[in-house]
C-alpha cells in the first residue's frame, strides 16, 4: 500500500512540475510588427471595365525594406535607389480583419498612403493585401519579411 501511495505521489508531483502549453500569441499588435522587415512583392492584378485582365508579379527590382518603431513611426528604405522616406503607421480592426496603413512622404515630398489586410503567417512572415479604392478588388499582394 506504501509503494502505492509514494507512486501516486510521484507521478503527481511530476504532472503539478511540468509546465503548460500555452497557445502562441497570434494577436497582430504593433510591438509585434516592430523591427526592420523585407517587403517581398507576390503579385499585382490589373483591372480593365472592372474586370480582371492580367496577374502579374511585382517588379522585384524595386527592392525596398520598412522599419517599423513602437511609437508608430516608419522608415521606408529603398535599396535600389540608396534613399528613405518616413512617415507614420497604424493598426486597425474592421469587420473581424485586421488592417496596416502607411502614410509616407515620398522622396519627392508626396504623401503616399495605403491601406492592407494584413495577415500573419508566422512571427517573422505578414502578408499584406492591398485594394484598388477604385474598383474594390485586391490589386497588389506583398509579404513582410522580418530582418
Amino acid at each position: 500500500m506504501r509503494k502505492l501511495i509514494a507512486t501516486l505521489t510521484i507521478i503527481a508531483f511530476i504532472f503539478c512540475g511540468c509546465k503548460k502549453d500555452r497557445p502562441e500569441d497570434t494577436a497582430i499588435t504593433i510591438n509585434a510588427l516592430t523591427g526592420r522587415w523585407q517587403v517581398v512583392p507576390i503579385s499585382n492584378t490589373y483591372y480593365g471595365n472592372n474586370d480582371q485582365a492580367q496577374v502579374q508579379p511585382l517588379d522585384v527590382s524595386k527592392h525596398y525594406e520598412y522599419e517599423l518603431s513602437a511609437d508608430g513611426k516608419v522608415t521606408e528604405y529603398y535599396i535600389e535607389g540608396n534613399y528613405t522616406s518616413t512617415g507614420q503607421f497604424g493598426l486597425s480592426k474592421e469587420a473581424g480583419q485586421d488592417y496596416l496603413t502607411i502614410g509616407i512622404s515620398g522622396h519627392s515630398g508626396d504623401l503616399y498612403m495605403g491601406k492592407a489586410e494584413i495577415k500573419r503567417i508566422d512571427n517573422n512572415t505578414y502578408q499584406l493585401s492591398f485594394t484598388s479604392f477604385f474598383v474594390g478588388k485586391t490589386i497588389f499582394v506583398e509579404q513582410l519579411k522580418r530582418k
